[in-house]
């Protein structure tokens, strides 16, 4: 039974080796093509998107995939690993959400102020009860959250003025 680690056996380092990160490696050959990896792990040699940096005990740093890292048996890099890909694929997905967000609030900002919906939205109460009854309309509830909120719920008010349209 061997118990040398697969990175070890490789050549890549000595064990015991520790993750230093995680890079997302894509390589787009031209506008509106599909993406590809462009990172290669320095294991198997196959194409990656996951490039995980993983340092040995003399200070060497290799590349190698989350999949090579998962085959290896080592259940520490496995768990620091994993969580590491789960963390950049999560926070990518926020980064993309806030922009689609920014875009739509902007979006939604220029189409109340071009003023083609004043009449209407004046016309309307304020959706809270307490606020209609002071005299408020929809005009000032939406004046509001442009005022106050962030880009999220300045988003969600694109809808209304798409349905309006």
């Amino acid at each position: 039974m061997n118990t040398q680690h697969k990175f070890e056996i490789a050549g890549l380092g000595k064990a015991p080796f520790k993750f230093v990160g995680v890079e997302k490696k894509v390589y787009v050959a031209y506008p509106g093509a599909p993406a590809q990896p462009a990172g290669t792990c320095d294991y198997c040699g196959n194409g990656i998107l996951w490039c995980c940096m993983i340092r040995d005990t003399e200070g060497r740093t290799f590349i190698v995939g989350n999949e090579c890292v998962k085959k290896t048996g080592d259940e520490g890099l496995k768990k620091i690993t994993a969580s590491a890909v789960r963390r950049q694929i999560s926070d990518a997905k926020f980064a993309a959400k806030q922009l689609k967000d920014q875009a739509n609030a902007e979006a939604a900002q220029a189409a109340f102020r071009s003023g083609r919906f004043d009449a209407e939205l004046k016309a309307q109460p304020h959706p809270t009860p307490y606020m209609a009854a002071k005299g408020l309309t929809k005009y000032d509830y939406f004046s509001w959250i442009f005022e106050c909120t962030g880009y999220s719920k300045q988003a969600s008010l694109l809808k209304y003025f798409e349905g309006a349209a």
